[in-house]
């Protein structure tokens, strides 16, 4: 099971995937945010969720299917603004 509060970037897939939930349903249930509220103003998103403002204010009122596009941009602005990992 995953720990309560576990709210890293995968948290919302892993969650997915261990409930058998389908995709289309969990768009409308679960937000991105990851507990990291973050604005970066020089990138102009949220450094935890990788959101801008209009998504994360938004983000109750989009539909299912906005909500899944807000979703499938996330993981190129995170490999795009992520911080690369020390070696």
């Amino acid at each position: 099971m995953l720990p309560v509060g576990d709210r890293s970037p995968g948290y919302a897939s892993a969650f997915i995937a261990f409930h058998g939930i389908d995709r289309s349903m969990a768009a409308d249930a679960l937000s991105p945010c990851v507990q990291v509220c973050e604005f970066d103003p020089v990138i102009g998103l949220c450094r935890g969720c990788y959101r801008d403002l209009d998504e994360i204010a938004l983000w109750s009122q989009l539909s299912p299917g906005q909500k899944q596009q807000v979703l499938d941009r996330l993981q190129a602005r995170r490999l795009q603004f992520q911080p690369a990992d020390p070696v």
